[in-house]
């Protein structure tokens, strides 16, 4: 199959970003991305946290939006893909809390957002 007209087959990454994560950091997953991706920009250093919060099921949106924030750099604007690595996706706050910060800093409504993830099988016993 050809890619469609104005498409091409090469894929690229403008930016990667990773929240803070425990107990499993993404870090080497965001590495590894950056690695293939040499050219995108690592938002990650752009956020910060005021205080603790929790992103878990329990999380009030609101609050985390409050307690998390986005210094832009002014290339938010170039962007077209960006990909957030994190160690788990299960209500999608924190997707949807990197997306705001990046969209209200200039990210385009029409940008790819990618969510990854590490596949965590647990332990069979022996």
């Amino acid at each position: 199959m050809e890619p469609a007209a104005g498409h091409s087959r090469k894929e690229s990454v403008d930016a990667v970003v990773s929240p803070t994560s425990f107990p499993h950091p993404p870090e080497p997953y965001r590495e590894a991305i950056k690695k293939k991706f040499a050219k995108a920009v690592d938002l990650t250093e752009r956020f910060t946290r005021s205080c603790d919060y929790s992103s878990g099921e329990e999380a009030a949106f609101d609050r985390m939006m409050e307690a998390v924030s986005y210094t832009p750099a002014g290339d938010e604007p170039q962007c077209r893909t960006l990909v957030m690595v994190d160690d788990i996706v299960s209500s999608g706050r924190t997707a949807a809390l990197v997306v705001s910060k990046v969209r209200d800093a200039g990210l385009p409504v029409g940008a790819r957002i990618l969510v990854a993830a590490p596949l965590w099988l647990p332990r069979k016993s022996v």
